[in-house]
């Protein structure tokens, strides 16, 4: 690759990650109004209502009175207001609520609760478009400068359309457009909330129990020194959202560069460290048409995974099959490829497997890279036609070999989709591997071979297994 658009792409990710940084404390200031706002609805009611400081789900089933009914009533012009810009259903429960002549008050209350997440999501939704938009315009005129820079063509500058704006902020990424996903989240947050209370009502729990809660569904979102956002809750999934609009508008903002200066192809580089997923991995220094995704020149085709062969039957350009974003927090990017191009004196940035930076040659793919900087990461496997299960997490040595041909019995699922137990690691999961969080399933089974019988865990996606461990060997 060259080093002139190594540096471009490098530069390209640190803009719209630093849009994303600056604009998650108003998103984080929203989180935390809602909350504020949410338990003092919560406290309000057992001022009103509870005796001793407990009421049971009965008592909150209880008809508003009329003078109750009337104040509750004359607050429905505000919820009428927030359902005109509702997502989701919002706007049904206010007219189902508004015709009703009987109210009990719990449903009062969970409608207070429903009017503050739909504000809250308003207000996320607005910071991300925001930052969309943003990135959409400096990725757009920034590609157009770098490619006029290294072509030597002279450029007039063009405003961007707002219908491709437009596209970009409606159009679904990971499946789903904002408004769908913040719907997702709208419904999930109000559904664990309903939880809550039932619970506290029912078991006579006071109402720091439902603050509590409230606080770890929420959770927290901390920014490393390295700018690495960690986290878990719905802050943090309103920071991946965000993250990943952004990422979404840059590559869509330089693709539409890239075609209206002519470049002929694309170039995907991937960020070479140990981070980096399997996808990515696959797709490093592939190279694709513009116009014609997959239909590019013999030389240029690199196969051998099914990420590659997806990637290159494809006949046209498609994100998330032969063009970035690949997954959840995806810092793959594709830059333009010139025929012409002479890389063979050329480096490209790295980083070792103590993350130390390192530089190697421009045309070296990640599958080199890997082999030479970080085999001595991986862990160590014997050797033998057999299938070799991955460690514990607790020991180093390989502890087991399944011949070729076992087949797993007694499967199961034991977290995740389909169950009652939340697989706590989904966040790692899609951030690694992508697809939606609901989706993942854990799942076990068991491998009888003529000496051990072993039991296997593992993540599995749309039928495809992820991690396997062996949990125990008898």
């Amino acid at each position: 690759m060259d080093h002139y658009w190594e540096e471009r792409a490098k530069r390209s990710v640190e803009r719209y990650e630093q849009a994303v940084r600056q604009a998650i404390p108003e998103m984080l200031k929203a989180f935390e109004q809602a909350k504020k706002e949410i338990v003092a609805e919560m406290y309000a009611f057992y001022g009103r209502y509870a005796k001793n400081n407990e009421i049971t789900l009965a008592q909150a089933k209880q008809l508003l009175s009329r003078k109750e009914l009337a104040e509750f009533k004359g607050n429905l012009a505000e919820y009428e207001k927030l359902a005109r810009q509702s997502i989701g259903t919002f706007h049904l429960e206010v007219e189902n609520i508004s015709m009703k002549i009987r109210l009990n008050r719990l449903e009062a209350l969970l409608m207070q609760v429903d009017a503050t997440l739909q504000e809250l999501y308003q207000k996320q939704q607005k910071v991300i478009q925001e930052t969309t938009e943003r990135v959409t315009l400096e990725e757009y005129y920034h590609s157009q400068y770098d490619l006029s820079v290294s072509t030597g063509r002279v450029l007039k500058f063009s405003k961007v359309p707002e219908s491709f704006i437009e596209q970009v902020l409606t159009s679904p990424v990971m499946g789903a457009d904002i408004s769908t996903r913040l719907w997702r989240q709208d419904i999930d947050s109000g559904f664990k909330i309903r939880q809550y209370l039932n619970q506290m009502f029912i078991e006579g729990k006071p109402p720091q129990y439902f603050a509590e809660e409230l606080g770890k569904a929420i959770g927290a979102v901390q920014v490393g020194k390295d700018g690495k956002v960690i986290g878990s809750g719905k802050k943090y999934e309103a920071y991946r959202l965000l993250y990943n609009e952004a990422s979404y508008a840059a590559n869509q903002a330089r693709l539409k560069a890239y075609r209206e200066m002519g470049a002929p192809y694309y170039e995907l580089t991937a960020t070479l460290d140990i981070r980096t997923t399997p996808i990515c991995q696959s797709l490093d220094g592939c190279i694709f048409g513009i116009y014609t995704g997959g239909d590019v020149l013999a030389e240029y085709r690199k196969t051998g995974s099914e990420y590659r062969q997806a990637a290159y039957s494809a006949d046209r350009v498609v994100v998330g099959v032969n063009y970035p974003p690949f997954h959840v927090n995806c810092r793959t990017v594709a830059v333009p490829h010139y025929p012409t191009t002479d890389t063979a004196r050329m480096t490209r940035a790295a980083r070792d497997a103590e993350d130390n930076p390192i530089t190697v040659p421009a045309d070296m793919k990640y599958e080199e890279y890997q082999n030479r900087y970080l085999k001595e990461t991986l862990p160590k496997v014997k050797k033998a036609k057999d299938t070799t299960l991955q460690n514990t997490l607790e020991e180093k040595e390989l502890i087991g070999v399944v011949p070729y041909g076992s087949t797993l019995e007694k499967v199961r699922v034991i977290a995740g989709k389909g169950t009652q137990s939340i697989l706590r690691d989904t966040p790692r999961l899609v951030a690694q591997h992508g697809g939606e969080e609901w989706k993942w399933e854990k799942k076990s089974g068991i491998i009888k071979t003529d000496n051990f019988t072993y039991e296997v865990h593992w993540y599995e996606y749309e039928g495809k297994q992820y991690d396997n461990k062996l949990k125990r060997k008898g």
